[in-house]
């Protein structure tokens, strides 16, 4: 009885917050993923928003990777992504972006983001 008590309160307060989101990384440099992924994850609570976020970074031998990563985030970090790293000394990324949607799986992989 206890547990059915507890199924139904995580329902109900995840029934209005909860968020499924695709989680993945990637880069160019070490093959992409297939396009058939997993079904998305639940995110926890605190965090409303699903992100891709991509970035280059130069390689030690002058060589440009694209990173891509999809996640459950704060608003925040939808917003400030790409400042901080930007800001990070020991990073070469000339280019960043970030995506933010807050639809179920709105961030599923389709392919690496042009930068």
């Amino acid at each position: 009885m206890k547990m059915y008590l507890l199924l139904a309160v995580l329902a109900f307060v995840c029934g209005a917050q909860c968020l499924d989101c695709y989680m993945y990384v990637v880069n160019d440099y070490n093959g992409l993923p297939e396009l058939d992924q997993p079904p998305p994850s639940a995110c926890p609570g605190n965090e409303t928003h699903c992100a891709t976020l991509s970035w280059t970074s130069v390689l030690s031998t002058n060589e440009k990777v694209r990173y891509q990563e999809g996640l459950c985030t704060t608003y925040s970090v939808c917003t400030q992504f790409c400042n901080t790293l930007a800001a990070t000394p020991t990073l070469n990324t000339p280019q960043c972006q970030q995506q933010c949607c807050t639809g179920e799986g709105c961030n599923k992989f389709r392919g690496m983001v042009r930068l």
